[in-house]
């Protein structure tokens, strides 16, 4: 069955809105920088009191400390990116986002070494090489490694966007 026409309306509306905001994201990356800092602040402070006050149910004294410890770590990241320089915030992110993605690669190169030999066992292969090089030039480079932040979080959104207008069409 058919989804009424107003959902689909609706589907399509927020499509052309995160595409809109990724094109946004992409062409203005120093307000993309800002409000990623000031988002991710919020969010992580949230997370710091949830861990404070969400830990009076464990018993266990070792582990009630250390979510105490870490509680207070996150608030405190979460008032630095809130209201600390947020280039140096969004280049923090930036290169835990390089980590990850070096690390995903090198996981997901074993894995295809490990596979049985096949055409697609070889273009895995150069892709993840070419994602880990081009990873560690990056690292070295903190004006890309923040730009990287930009683009990729506003291809996301662009994508997003279009799979959704292109869903409902």
């Amino acid at each position: 069955m058919d989804k009424p026409i107003t959902k689909r309306i609706a589907s399509v509306l927020i499509g052309i809105a995160y595409t809109t905001f990724g094109i946004l994201m992409i062409t203005n990356p120093a307000t993309t920088l800002k409000a990623l800092s000031l988002i991710a602040g919020i969010i992580i402070l949230i997370t710091g009191f949830a861990y404070l006050f969400l830990n009076k149910e464990n018993s266990d004294k070792q582990d009630s400390t250390m979510r105490m410890i870490e509680a207070i770590l996150l608030m405190l990241l979460g008032l630095m990116f809130l209201f600390g320089n947020h280039l140096n915030n969004m280049l923090l992110l930036s290169y835990l986002l390089l980590f990850w993605i070096i690390i995903d690669s090198m996981l997901q190169l074993n894995f295809s070494l490990h596979r049985e030999k096949s055409p697609y066992r070889t273009i895995n292969i150069v892709i993840d090489l070419i994602i880990v090089a081009s990873s560690i030039y990056v690292l070295f480079n903190p004006l890309l490694a923040e730009m990287t932040l930009v683009i990729f979080v506003g291809f996301t959104f662009i994508g997003t966007g279009a799979t959704k207008v292109i869903k409902e069409m």
